[in-house]
């Protein structure tokens, strides 16, 4: 299997998420996914320790609005005398509103020890504006800060502040800071308006805020806030400030039980109501714009359903106090190095997982890529599953991260199949071509061969009528010979006694000149015959189609044929190759037994066979000293057949060009010495004859022919 798909997948994924994290992308897509997994989240109960007073838009235009100390003070006392466990008051109250009454709500601040108001800090640059709480709750140090967080994408809050910093500078100091002039600025931590009230409740639980480990973290009862830190994959540094936790929002239609500050002054709350519960005061009117989005809200501005600033710090002190009490899952972020950690192995198993899965042999090629997108599809379900269980048990890991280098490793993964795939079509269709165009040459040598042979076949027409006259002429001068020499016997004999004193030992008689001339006429007279009868059929039939009609049948004595045939050559090397005597061993089986086949086809086969071994002995003898040409012939009755062995100690033939000797007009003789097409025809005739006809040979060594003929 090769690496380098895999490897490359996981570099382009790594590439793909580092690109789209430094857009800003996957922090944005990471949050939307978190709220998403939210609002998926079981649904839990109302939480009955918390109560908000709400300020509605009936209640404004009954009492308007802000509402005055008067009657702010008549609703503090209506809910104090019901001994809540604490009260949290998020209207700014840093100026008197109304002609009486702000004596009497100072002496409720005073004497009310559960209560806390709230103010805007300047989150320690006194450059920023900020809202001063009420002087007699900031005096005894019961009062929070209101500033609630905003993403910057569509200002959905997901997080709040736990302590906020705060500078203590003068109004002169502040003065002086906005004109870029130094001062010895004085910093304050102060709880946010959440937390103070969550810290009144949990006094009558007798739990108090303690640190944490080296990073002194918030720890309540076995609770501990971890502070939000820099997470490069859902939050970047500038956005993070102060002491900052995720709020985790209950899961809920209605989070909280709500009454309006009318119901409570006009005394229509069941009694009771507010003993040993947190009771949050604030607007829950649209006009006075105190509202915001959260995961719940943000996806149904539609329907207009907003978030209030009272409800968002009443679910931040819910989270804080049944944390502290239940054990209530607090969301962390698992740290950087885990997370990077994670997604490499992520890479990893996913980039080779797919690469191995594809290279498979249990799957057909179609089947692989269907298997590909099933795992590809498994891997983005199984990441979102994963991802979703985790922030059940309060963990986020980077999740759209996670997608996105999958489906970026898969998506090159896929590339590298279909090039994969590209490369073996390309491979086969290579092949075809190659197939396609091996078959064109095949075609192209038969349409050249079909030509030559046609043209031969002219040629061979033409010469043969040419030497059929020339034949017919020395067979008619042969038989005028014989004829004269017949009479010329006569007259010898007749004169017999004129060469009595001429004859000695060591001259012939006429005699036996007579009778060797006879004898020779006979030859020539026999091989005329051949020739005429080999030009009758090409004459008739043409070169093609000689060796397709077989001459009638009769039985051959293959030993008398092979002795006649070396007889003949013995003749041809005397003559045309400078009287060259070759050692010729015959090995025949007397037994063997007789073929019937056409004489001339059997003859025209052993006679290239021979002509074939006696020219490469001739050749090899002329290069070579001291050399033995060696001809052995051998003869065997098999079971069906008869096996005819031609062996010579020639130049041999080498293995490129043994599968080419039967090639029709292929030849390693030189121009003009062979046309390439003996052993051709020897082949075709010896099939013919539903035979065989085998060669063995090592170059410069032997050359070995086998025949075998039926019987």
């Amino acid at each position: 299997m090769r690496w380098q798909p895999p490897v490359t997948a996981i570099l382009i994924g790594a590439l793909t998420a580092v690109t789209f994290n430094s857009l800003g992308w996957l922090q944005i897509s990471e949050r939307k996914l978190y709220d998403h997994f939210l609002r998926l989240r079981p649904q839990e109960p109302q939480d009955q320790k918390i109560v908000i007073v709400g300020l509605n838009e009936k209640d404004i235009e009954k009492l308007g609005f802000p509402i005055s100390d008067d009657t702010l003070a008549a609703l503090l006392t209506k809910i104090k005398a019901e001994n809540p466990r604490a009260i949290g008051l998020d209207l700014h109250r840093n100026v008197n509103i109304g002609d009486r009454g702000s004596e009497k709500l100072d002496t409720i601040f005073r004497s009310t020890p559960q209560l806390i108001g709230v103010e805007k800090t300047d989150g320690g640059n006194p450059a920023l504006q900020s809202i001063s709480p009420p002087t007699e709750l900031e005096k005894l140090a019961q009062t929070g800060a209101s500033e609630i967080i905003e993403d910057g994408e569509n200002g959905v809050v997901r997080r709040g502040y736990l302590y906020v910093q705060k500078s203590q500078n003068t109004a002169l100091e502040s003065s002086l800071v906005a004109n870029n002039v130094s001062t010895n600025n004085q910093i304050k931590v102060i709880p946010s308006f959440g937390l103070a009230t969550a810290l009144k409740y949990l006094e009558g639980e007798n739990i108090f805020p303690s640190g944490y480990g080296k990073q002194s973290w918030l720890k309540l009862g076995n609770a501990v806030f971890p502070m939000l830190q820099s997470n490069r994959l859902f939050y970047s540094d500038a956005t993070i400030d102060n002491y900052q936790t995720i709020i985790n929002y209950c899961n809920t239609e209605k989070k909280f039980a709500q009454l309006s500050v009318s119901e409570v002054l006009e005394n229509k709350v069941k009694a009771d109501f507010f003993r040993d519960k947190v009771v949050l005061i604030g607007t829950t009117a649209e006009t006075i714009e105190d509202i915001f989005t959260t995961p719940y809200s943000y996806y149904n501005l539609a329907n207009y359903d907003f978030t209030y600033g009272v409800e968002i710090h009443a679910s931040l002190t819910s989270q804080i106090v049944n944390a502290a009490l239940e054990n209530r899952g607090i969301i962390n972020f698992i740290p950087s190095y885990w997370q990077y950690s994670l997604l490499l192995l992520l890479l990893l198993t996913t980039s080779f997982g797919s690469w191995y899965l594809y290279n498979n042999k249990f799957f057909s090629c179609d089947q692989k890529i269907i298997v590909h997108f099933a795992s590809s599809i498994s891997n983005l379900v199984f990441i979102l599953a994963i991802g979703y269980l985790f922030l059940l048990f309060g963990w986020w890991i980077p999740t759209v991260t996670s997608l996105v280098l999958t489906l970026g490793s898969e998506i090159c993964i896929y590339i590298f199949i279909k090039l994969d795939r590209l490369k073996q079509a390309n491979i086969i269709l290579e092949q075809k071509v190659k197939k396609r165009t091996q078959a064109l040459e095949e075609a192209q040598k038969q349409i050249l061969s079909q030509e030559k042979l046609a043209l031969y076949q002219k040629i061979s027409q033409y010469i043969a009528h040419e030497i059929k006259n020339k034949t017919n002429i020395i067979g008619l001068n042969i038989q005028n010979c014989q004829t004269d020499i017949a009479e010329l016997q006569l007259i010898i004999e007749d004169n017999s006694f004129l060469f009595e004193e001429i004859v000695s030992s060591e001259v012939q008689s006429p005699q036996q000149i007579i009778l060797d001339l006879n004898n020779k006429l006979s030859r020539i007279q026999s091989i005329n015959q051949k020739v005429t009868s080999i030009i009758s059929e090409i004459y008739s039939q043409g070169i093609d189609n000689q060796n397709k009609t077989s001459s009638s049948n009769t039985n051959v004595d293959i030993n008398q044929l092979l002795d006649t045939l070396l007889l003949d050559f013995i003749q041809i090397c005397k003559i045309k190759y400078d009287n060259f005597n070759p050692i010729i061993y015959r090995n025949y089986d007397k037994n063997i037994k007789q073929a019937y086949h056409s004489t001339s086809d059997i003859e025209r086969i052993l006679d290239n066979i021979i002509s074939n071994s006696i020219y490469y002995l001739y050749k090899k003898s002329l290069k070579i000293k001291n050399y033995q040409p060696i001809l052995s012939v051998s003869t065997q009755n098999k079971s069906n057949s008869i096996e005819i062995k031609i062996r010579d100690n020639g130049t041999g033939i080498s293995s490129e060009n043994l599968k080419n000797i039967f090639q029709i007009f292929w030849t390693t003789k030189s121009s003009g010495k062979s046309l390439g097409l003996g052993l051709h025809f020897a082949k075709e005739l010896i099939e013919k004859h539903n035979g065989k006809i085998l060669v063995d040979s090592i170059e410069g060594k032997y050359t070995e022919f086998t025949v075998l003929l039926t019987t």
